[in-house]
């Protein structure tokens, strides 16, 4: 198995589990969930990264510093809004990283970010899912073609 296939199985079972603690977020509206389920989708968008930084055969450094050029290395791959989407998985992990996770409501999460707040709506992780679903089965399409 070339190593284009492992970080590509990797993201799907990485976005399994993320839809998974998802709906389990769904059904018990358990907040440690939904941190769970960005975890996941943040693993799989560094799985998905690496893929990509092998088909460009370039290294993507620093790709939140970068982000003009990781944009750009996207679009070659992906429509605007699946790039856009996998940028701001990137950016909501950096963020809860550095902040904490506060629930104005039952389905509306406040971040503090350098003493901002953001808001991000529960089901905003739903689109985020089928952005990396779109991007893996194209993925898999230009792996198919190698």
């Amino acid at each position: 198995m070339s190593s284009l296939e492992e970080n590509l199985m990797n993201a799907k079972y990485h976005l399994r589990i993320a839809e998974q603690t998802y709906e389990s977020y769904r059904k018990f509206s358990e907040k440690s969930l939904i941190n769970a389920t960005i975890n996941e989708l943040f693993i799989s968008v560094f799985h998905i990264l690496k893929i990509i930084s092998k088909l460009e055969k370039t290294a993507i450094k620093n790709p939140l510093k970068n982000q003009r050029k990781l944009k750009k290395i996207l679009s070659r791959h992906f429509s605007k809004e699946i790039s856009e989407n996998l940028i701001k998985i990137l950016n909501i992990k950096c963020s809860i990283k550095n902040s904490h996770i506060e629930f104005k409501k039952k389905e509306t999460i406040v971040l503090l970010i350098s003493g901002e707040y953001k808001f991000l709506k529960v089901e905003r992780l739903k689109d985020f899912q089928n952005s990396i679903n779109n991007s893996l089965k194209t993925l898999s399409q230009e792996i198919r073609q190698i």
